[in-house]
């Protein structure tokens, strides 16, 4: 009886103020970055579209998701700014278009790409001034192992995920030296290259032709300082995959 009046009065509050009656979306994070206040959906002005409200302590963050896609997230002041359809003027515009909140550690939001291909791509922004602060990607099922505070520095620890232009099982070292040339491999893991044959397994088991691109993967901590100053520590030997 009871669950049969909350449908009848959502369905009420639905009408008039354009709220969805499904259950707010869970944060990917949870359980490894810090738990929102509250999260509220609500319909948006077109067929499909949600408009997701995630509340913290001192801020609110707006987003606006159309299935796999969204429009650049707003960065609202406090844990009970006005989010619904329409942000209002105040609200920061954030760089976060085709991502979505992953989660929130420490002063830093992280946000992760909604439609990956390989790699997922993430972006972790500053939430008292709404800049980026890191862009990276990571690869694997779980996307960060953990997230932790000490002081006001953020460590955020991950499998980092390199989408190759080319194949280390079909081009060896000239692909490798490419990836350290262009800053995509850390200095303690550039040299040596690593033997092409650890993509052996993977492209047998994708049945994948021996030129196709290569996801290339290591284990890093990236630490966060209040500035925003980050720096990435690689661990582990890296591994190899074949793009999908």
């Amino acid at each position: 009886m009871r669950k049969w009046l909350n449908a009848l009065l959502c369905l009420a509050a639905a009408a008039t103020l354009g709220l969805s009656c499904a259950p707010a979306l869970a944060q990917k994070g949870a359980g490894v970055f810090d738990r929102p206040i509250s999260t509220k959906t609500f319909a948006g002005k077109e067929d499909g579209q949600n408009v997701i409200c995630t509340a913290y302590a001192d801020v609110t963050v707006r987003q606006s998701l159309d299935g796999p896609s969204s429009d650049k997230a707003k960065l609202l002041h406090g844990a009970n700014a006005p989010c619904g359809a329409k942000p209002p003027a105040s609200a920061i515009t954030l760089e976060t278009e085709g991502l979505e909140l992953f989660g929130r550690k420490g002063d830093f939001l992280l946000f992760s790409e909604m439609d990956a291909n390989g790699a997922t791509g993430f972006t972790v922004i500053d939430a008292r001034s709404g800049k980026v602060v890191l862009k990276d990607a990571t690869y694997g099922t779980q996307q960060f192992k953990s997230a932790s505070v000490a002081g006001a520095e953020v460590t955020l620890a991950y499998r980092r995920g390199i989408n190759a232009p080319c194949s280390l099982l079909n081009s060896g070292v000239r692909c490798w030296s490419s990836l350290v040339m262009n800053g995509d491999i850390p200095e303690p893991i550039a040299r040596p290259a690593p033997d092409p044959m650890i993509c052996a397994g993977a492209y047998k088991k994708a049945k994948s032709p021996k030129d196709n691109p290569s996801i290339i993967s290591f284990d890093v901590e990236t630490k966060i300082d209040a500035a925003g100053k980050v720096k990435t520590i690689p661990a582990g030997k890296p591994f190899c995959d074949a793009r999908p």
